[in-house]
């Protein structure tokens, strides 16, 4: 059978993830989960969903986190945040 992925980027919105998870999750096989180490304008920044792990301990055999640093070839905001978008695609 064929599985049902929930898709999306994250940067930070905890209380949007906890309800994204709770409410989808008994209709999801897998929430796959992509956030880059900088911005869309290239500033530096942590992996928030590093910091909001306490969300997703209920999810882990749902959740495929993908970690995505921007190539230096990528610099326009638009490029980047297609980058991401098209990170969660080849993270299945």
């Amino acid at each position: 059978s064929m599985s049902t992925y929930s898709c999306f980027t994250y940067n930070g919105e905890k209380e949007l993830l906890k309800l994204h998870l709770a409410l989808l999750s008994e209709n999801v096989d897998y929430f796959v989960i992509s956030e880059a180490n900088e911005t869309f304008t290239g500033q530096k920044k942590q992996y928030y969903i590093d910091r909001d792990r306490d969300v997703i301990l209920d999810y882990l055999d749902k959740v495929i986190i993908n970690k995505v640093e921007f190539p230096n070839t990528i610099i326009a905001p638009w490029h980047r945040e297609y980058f991401l978008r098209d990170s969660l695609r080849t993270s299945i």
